[in-house]
């Protein structure tokens, strides 16, 4: 009897552990670089039916919307792939500052309509598009009034998809992507409460968890800039812009090797959304003119975006938010008081309730931390499938995920191969940098580099894209082993004079031909410092000499000189935080104590005004009538002082009717 009944507490154990446990796969084949480069990997990827994203069919409805003191219907639009036989409507919603045409969203859209769906694309309520048409508040950011906005816009267009193409749709399923995907959770509320579309499935695609956590990390890409020189910052900002056209126009293949720096990335990242958050505050400013940017006519549009760039996420929330709901961002900080109300959190119980409700994410998106990743796993157990690579959105480009996200809207068991290492390693790329190391050294020391045969295609398999540059190596096998440089030194000692013994030093040793002299040292430009090849002791290894980077200025080996810049910037940008926190501290006292004087101001001024009129209301006292008697004194005394009756003093009979009687 005690044995069953610890089966049963064992049984009943496992099942509720693995109820929340999460399902962990490897993304097969995926060329991890570093996760804030390979979420780039999404604007690689390519569609299976080249006209697919223009054989599209485009809707609108229309909406009554206020621009500045007027009202006027403007149209929301929307992107549709019906089936030819009723099926099952997706809608997807995309990411912060993507709109209905997005060609990324319907990528998505067409690996689900293959699958036998038809997919409807709406624009992002923090998008220009929706700002304009569709959103009833003042300023989109507002999780749970963008959501009500969005499952009425939905509602809209299902009624229409349904006016044009009667019986065709049977259920309904949302699939939101970042941003979109947390505004999808938060729509589970809504269905719930009016009941209009009666969602199937909730599909949820790298949302963020902490919504400060993922503003204040795109804030503070974008800043990186302020850390760079003009000439840094001159190279940076060409390649940003070389770079996105690259990836944007199919110059570079999924598997590519990315030409670009993490720090280089981060800009890039934190750039475009900057850029979407401007376009979103001129919609606001046009339908909503607001004091602090006075008129904008078009003389004055440049200064108008200058002024817009200083507008970060956070400062966007303590502004446009804190006007737009001034009774929800009352709050002498509502940029902090967003976390409770516009994040997932706020959504737990729905999360752990709704079993319609599945995620799917990365155990290397950078707008995640631990805490986020565990409370994601804590709140949807095993509807929570975590893909060991991939970074934000980075997975669209892999067939493995498309799948997977496909059989996440048809509810079907997910599974796939686990990870080799609990933690996401980054090694794809590691060969090859080799070889490109090896390489370039070879070419600085005078060395012709060994020949390789590039990777030929079979007869079944597609042709390649173009690959833009000499350095975007696909085939990713292990390079042909090349001599080293000490290798190659040797033999070219071997074949021109004996090597000569040498005794035991601690100066620095290099075998070579005495008769010949070093090659001539290669310069380059970095980050616009003049840096050269020579032969330097070996860091590892004094006593032997190796060809190295050296920065020509100061002298030191490159990597020591980035070293310290990096230590010295870092200190630098240190204080500058500091002495910013303290200005901002004491601008904020400074306002705070004009705040109270104004409100110390206005209180008095409402006081007295408040006396003035108690004062006006009170009746003034009416004089007593004089008697008779006290009317004759008068005259009397008026006489005595040689006046007249009848010219000096008027005498009236003020004397009551009795008295008068008398």
């Amino acid at each position: 009897m005690k044995k069953a009944l610890f089966l049963l507490f064992a049984l009943i154990a496992l099942s509720a552990l693995s109820a929340n446990c999460e399902i962990y796969i490897a993304l097969t084949n995926f060329p991890a670089q570093a996760p804030i480069v390979d979420s780039f990997r999404y604007k690689l990827a390519n569609f299976k039916d080249d006209d697919f994203y223009f054989d599209v069919e485009k809707g609108k409805v229309k909406f009554m919307q206020k621009n500045g003191d007027e009202e006027e219907k403007v149209d929301s639009r929307y992107s549709v792939w019906m089936q030819k036989k009723p099926a099952d409507l997706v809608f997807i919603i995309p990411g912060l500052g993507d709109h209905y045409r997005n060609s990324q969203a319907a990528l998505l859209a067409e690996a689900i309509y293959n699958a036998g769906y038809s997919v409807a694309i709406i624009s992002n309520p923090f998008c220009w598009e929706f700002t304009q048409s569709a959103l009833t508040s003042m300023a989109p950011g507002y999780t749970r009034a963008d959501a009500k906005d969005l499952y009425h816009h939905i509602a809209r267009v299902l009624d229409d998809i349904n006016e044009e193409h009667p019986g065709k749709v049977k259920d309904i399923s949302i699939v939101g992507y970042s941003l979109g995907a947390l505004q999808a959770a938060f729509l589970t509320r809504n269905d719930v409460i009016e009941h209009r579309l009666n969602i199937k499935r909730y599909v949820l695609l790298s949302p963020p968890v902490n919504l400060i956590y993922g503003l204040t990390t795109l804030d503070k890409y974008y800043s990186i800039w302020r850390n760079w020189d003009a000439v840094t910052l001159t190279n940076n900002r060409n390649m940003a812009v070389g770079f996105y056209k690259g990836y944007s126009y199919g110059a570079l293949r999924t598997d590519s090797y990315l030409p670009v720096t993490e720090e280089q990335a981060s800009f890039v990242i934190g750039f475009m959304f900057r850029m979407s958050l401007g376009d979103v505050m001129k919609k606001i400013i046009e339908r909503h003119p607001m004091e602090i940017f006075g008129e904008v006519s078009s003389w004055k549009q440049q200064e108008f975006e200058k002024q817009l760039e200083r507008y970060g996420f956070q400062r966007y929330v303590d502004t446009f938010l804190k006007e737009a709901h001034p009774t929800i961002f009352a709050t002498s900080e509502p940029f902090k008081h967003v976390n409770g109300i516009c994040s997932l959190p706020a959504m737990a119980n729905e999360l752990k309730q709704n079993k319609n409700i599945v995620c799917l994410h990365t155990a290397d998106d950078f707008l995640l931390n631990d805490y986020d990743r565990n409370w994601l796993k804590r709140a949807m157990g095993d509807r929570l499938v975590m893909l060991d690579h991939g970074s934000h959105l980075g997975y669209f480009c892999m067939p493995q995920a498309l799948d997977i996200i496909v059989n996440l809207i048809k509810g079907e068991t997910v599974s796939g191969p686990r990870p080799a290492t609990a933690q996401p390693t980054y090694t794809y790329f590691n060969a090859y940098l080799a070889k490109m190391a090896q390489e370039r050294a070879q070419e600085q020391a005078g060395v012709k580099p060994t020949a390789t045969v590039a990777k030929t295609e079979t007869s079944d398999s597609k042709p390649s894209k173009p690959v833009t540059g000499a350095h975007f190596m696909n085939t990713h096998t292990a390079p042909p082993a090349h001599p080293t440089e000490s290798e190659v030194v040797a033999k070219t000692t071997q074949t021109t004079k004996p090597a000569t013994t040498q005794t035991q030093s601690t100066a620095p040793v290099i075998v070579s031909n005495p008769t010949t002299p070093p090659p001539a040292p290669q310069t380059e430009v970095i980050d616009g410092r003049k840096v050269e090849w020579r032969l330097m002791p070996d860091p590892k290894d004094k006593s032997t000499l190796k060809m190295q980077r050296v920065d020509v200025e100061s002298g030191t080996l490159w990597e020591e000189y980035q070293a310290k810049a990096k230590a010295e910037a870092e200190a630098k940008a240190k204080k500058i935080a500091e002495k910013a926190l303290a200005d901002a501290e004491r601008e904020r006292e400074a306002k705070e104590r004009e705040e109270k004087a104004e409100r110390d101001m206005i209180r008095n001024a409402e006081k007295a005004k408040q006396e003035t009129l108690e004062a006006a209301k009170k009746p003034e006292k009416a004089k007593p009538k004089k008697t008779a008697e006290e009317v004759k004194k008068t005259v009397s005394k008026s006489l005595k002082k040689g006046g007249s009756a009848r010219g000096d003093v008027k005498v009236e009979n003020t004397a009551p009717a009795e008295e008068q009687g008398e």
